[in-house]
């Protein structure tokens, strides 16, 4: 896999939606043409929201294993959002990407918990920082009326919760009322968990 050496940022990049509703259709349920603007633009968004952050794992995990070996607090912190929980149709792609740091985050903390429990030694914790919307120019860049919880606010809950060092998810603000979404899912993905461990333990 190469490295991403550059990330280009543009507004684009930002609660891009696949395309406009169409206005006609029997079934109102249309989608608009593919164009290679659309294909660049959710490809970035991607790259930006998914692929970057899968990267920088990838590069940072040794130096961060080696901390851990030494008996120094090391983590990776990801920052994903509740629309990963809920998903909103405007942002489709943007909604999609982060999910799917949402679940990398899940596979990175047990496949790193898997090591602590073999080696015996302190593993590298991996902590989900889940944001409600935000009142930042992610949306004011765009044309939009400031929306989401002030960008004050959620700075200082979350980072009660970091000090605290207690979650491996912090989810902040109205992203709460979302907590319970994953709960089914967070069970089947523990039992199948320990049933590949209960495997591997009798291999």
């Amino acid at each position: 896999m190469g490295v991403l050496v550059k990330v280009e940022l543009t507004e684009k990049n930002h609660a891009l939606p696949l395309g406009p509703p169409t206005t006609g259709g029997s079934d109102g349920t249309g989608v608009a043409a593919i164009t290679a603007d659309v294909l660049a633009a959710t490809t970035a968004e991607l790259t930006t929201n998914y692929l970057a952050p899968l990267h920088t794992t990838l590069l940072f995990l040794p130096h961060l294993r080696a901390h851990a070996a030494a008996g120094r607090p090391a983590a990776l912190y990801y920052v994903t959002s509740a629309l990963a929980l809920v998903p909103l149709p405007r942002c489709a792609n943007y909604c999609a990407s982060k999910a799917a740091l949402r679940a990398l985050a899940w596979q990175v903390r047990a496949q790193l918990r898997d090591e602590e429990r073999q080696s015996g030694q302190d593993a590298v914790r991996v902590v989900e920082i889940v944001p409600p919307a935000v009142q930042t120019e992610l949306h004011t860049r765009q044309g939009l009326a400031p929306i989401g919880m002030p960008l004050g606010d959620f700075i200082d809950e979350m980072w009660v919760a970091l000090e605290s060092g207690e979650q491996d998810e912090i989810l902040v603000g109205p992203a709460k009322e979302y907590a319970h979404i994953d709960d089914a899912k967070r069970e089947a993905f523990q039992q199948l968990l320990e049933a590949r461990r209960g495997q591997e333990d009798e291999a």
